[in-house]
């Protein structure tokens, strides 16, 4: 074999990818991108396949017996009601008049008005958003009340100094993990990131949580959150730093010198 020649990996592996990247979002069925009766190839490809969302470079899906293929980041996100809800409010609560308080009847009635998010996902997707330092949770006697906490912060003039925030924002040093130090793949990251996903049912992922399913050390585990980043995959949120926990902030990526705690899946 001339030493220019692709090896028969190497032709299917781009023949696969450029099939994807035209199907875009459409995606393409497991076995288009196989197209052979011939067993020892449908049961080759099937493994090249494998090889190729193990390292990243496109996603799959099974439904049923059927099983569906995308290049990566490409693959189509069905929206549950709590990402709905996430997503709206996200939207529409830094639109608000500064100060404004509302109870879960008017986030419900108003903000997220035609929606039909029900109160079970909207109570979720308020408890997430508190947590993350995006809203901010008041009582009056049994009845909650709930603000867009920075801009309630401004309000209230509640600023730190230059000196506070640059020691806020410095990254803490990481524990040492018994493990051998190795970075992980965008696949694992990706992976990690769904299940994560379909057990909080929110698509903003704490990048501490990725590590806890990886069991790997945060230095190996932020360059290749990067790289998902750098590439359009994920999309880096900053958070609360100052609510954040020290394993949170361990965790965290920086960007242009600014501390990301989460990161959420372009869909």
């Amino acid at each position: 074999m001339n030493a220019t020649e692709p090896t028969p990996w190497d032709a299917y592996r781009e023949q696969v990818l450029e099939q994807l990247q035209a199907a875009g979002s459409a995606g393409l069925a497991q076995g288009k991108l196989i197209n052979s009766k011939k067993a020892a190839v449908r049961k080759e490809r099937l493994e090249w396949l494998a090889a190729l969302v193990a390292s990243g470079e496109i996603q799959s899906q099974k439904k049923g017996n059927a099983t569906r293929c995308w290049i990566q980041g490409r693959m189509p996100v069905v929206l549950s009601q709590e990402e709905k809800a996430d997503e709206v409010l996200r939207a529409v609560f830094p639109e608000q008049r500064r100060g404004r308080l509302f109870t879960v009847a008017k986030i419900r009635t108003e903000l997220l008005k035609g929606e039909g998010i029900k109160e079970p996902a909207l109570q979720t997707c308020l408890r997430v958003l508190e947590q993350q330092g995006v809203l901010l949770k008041l009582t009056e006697g049994s009845r909650a009340l709930y603000a867009y906490a920075p801009a309630l912060r401004e309000w209230l003039g509640l600023v730190v100094s230059n000196e506070d925030l640059e020691a806020k924002q410095a990254p803490i040093a990481s524990k040492p993990v018994e493990t051998k130090s190795e970075k992980v793949t965008t696949g694992q990251v990706i992976e990690a990131y769904r299940k994560v996903r379909i057990h909080s049912r929110m698509p903003d992922i704490e990048i501490a949580r990725l590590r806890d399913v990886l069991g790997c050390a945060p230095d190996d585990l932020k360059p290749t959150v990067l790289e998902l980043c750098q590439q359009g995959v994920f999309i880096p949120g900053k958070g609360d730093w100052s609510f954040a926990s020290a394993p949170a902030r361990a965790a965290a990526i920086l960007i242009q010198n600014v501390p990301y705690l989460f990161v959420r899946m372009k869909e």
